[in-house]
């Protein structure tokens, strides 16, 4: 199931045992765009107003009554750590993930950061200027100390940092393409099912019109916070602009992305092995 993050706000976050709050923010791991927490605003009833969620903490989805369940109580949320001055350090996570009884993702080998995503430049607060390298054990391969080597071994933390970002920071960000500036970031589409930030919607249209077309997330090549741009270096700022126009009233499914991946002559992710 698609859905825009724009649409995703207007929803209402519904605990276990009442309202919670709203959408306020996706905070997803930089090299791949997958969604680590939703930052919910609960200031209608908690004091400081934001608490963050992993996305195994949420359930059904109901487009029809625009709630989304949330598999916690109020009480287990207002006793939850809250981050200092909202930075997610790695010591957060950790303690965040304790109290809720939530797996520490990065611990996994299949959810390390791809080292083919994206280079990050300037700071945010969810993210470290330069992420540190990541430190081997014993039990590491040569030859994977030799592939890493090899790579941006930059993408790759180690355990006290994170790779996290947050999409508001994105918000009218430049899209720069191949030979020149071509839009803004208004809006992204999010896999619900797999927790992914599949697509940045960009505005294309000149002053006081506004175009609307889709760009996958694979295919970012940097993410700069201090000129607010975002570049897809390998694709024709001409083939971006002329791309299908997104309908925002119209369902976005599987036929949509293979008219998206055609139109830019790249492969599909669901026909790769990483997804």
């Amino acid at each position: 199931m698609f859905i825009e993050a724009s649409t995703l706000k207007k929803f209402s976050l519904r605990a276990l045992d009442d309202e919670l709050g709203a959408v306020d923010d996706l905070i997803f791991e930089g090299p791949n765009f997958k969604i680590r927490y939703i930052e919910a605003d609960t200031r209608r009833w908690l004091p400081g107003g934001h608490v963050f969620l992993s996305p195994a903490a949420f359930t059904e989805l109901n487009r029809e009554n625009e709630t989304i369940g949330v598999q916690l109580t109020k009480e287990q949320i207002k006793d939850s750590p809250k981050p200092s001055e909202f930075t997610l350090t790695r010591e957060f996570e950790k303690s965040l993930n304790s109290h809720y009884g939530w797996d520490n993702y990065w611990l996994h080998p299949l959810a390390l950061p791809r080292t083919h995503g994206p280079t990050f430049v300037g700071q945010t607060p969810q993210s470290p200027i330069i992420p540190p390298i990541r430190e081997y054990d014993e039990k590491t391969l040569p030859d994977e100390r030799d592939q890493t080597t090899k790579t941006n071994r930059q993408q790759v933390p180690q355990d006290n940092e994170t790779l996290l970002q947050s999409f508001n920071d994105l918000y009218k960000y430049e899209l720069h393409a191949k030979n020149g500036e071509v839009g803004q970031i208004v809006d992204c589409i999010i896999d619900y099912e797999d927790h992914f930030i599949r697509y940045f919607i960009i505005d294309v249209g000149g002053f006081m019109s506004k175009e609307l077309v889709v760009l996958s997330t694979e295919w970012i090549t940097e993410i700069s916070h201090i000129d607010k741009t975002v570049t897809v270096s390998n694709i024709d700022q001409s083939l971006i602009s002329n791309a299908p126009e997104y309908e925002r009233e119209t369902l976005f499914d599987r036929e949509q992305e293979q008219i998206i991946y055609q139109h830019y002559h790249m492969q599909p992710y669901w026909e790769t092995s990483i997804k």
